[in-house]
């Protein structure tokens, strides 16, 4: 069924809830309503999300980078350690029609990783020594 750009958006408000269950949503049919604005209410109700893996947009020739900018952000914010602690480490897998930006397919596969918030706070906050503890650390 298509959804329209409201619809999709009110679709979202479920994966806010702390008990939402869902691990995988598929909206591939949607070709002509998937903008910033859809794509921004998702990333929103994924800032809470513990249980949705995989979200399926399809068509994503309306998202902007300002769109993907916020799912990036949603899966690592970058600006403390605490925020990345906090981000979004469940979702890992984000299908789109479209080529997706390189800092959220980065996040998405190391939201794959078992070490995965251990990985994103050197990556982003220790990236001269990340090497070296890596290679000390993970032995």
């Amino acid at each position: 069924n298509n959804f329209t750009a409201i619809g999709l958006r009110i679709l979202s408000n479920p994966l806010r809830h702390p008990t939402c269950n869902l691990e995988e949503l598929h909206l591939r049919d949607n070709h002509n309503t998937i903008n910033d604005e859809v794509v921004t209410a998702f990333a929103h109700a994924l800032a809470n999300n513990l249980s949705l893996k995989v979200l399926q947009f399809g068509y994503t020739r309306f998202v902007t980078p300002r769109g993907w900018s916020a799912v990036a952000n949603v899966l690592c914010s970058k600006s403390s350690i605490d925020s990345i602690y906090a981000s979004n480490h469940t979702l890992t897998g984000l299908l789109s029609k479209s080529i997706l930006p390189n800092d959220l397919v980065s996040s998405l596969e190391l939201n794959q990783n078992n070490n995965k918030y251990l990985t994103k706070i050197l990556q982003h906050h220790f990236s001269n020594g990340i090497n070296n503890l890596q290679r000390n650390f993970w032995k």
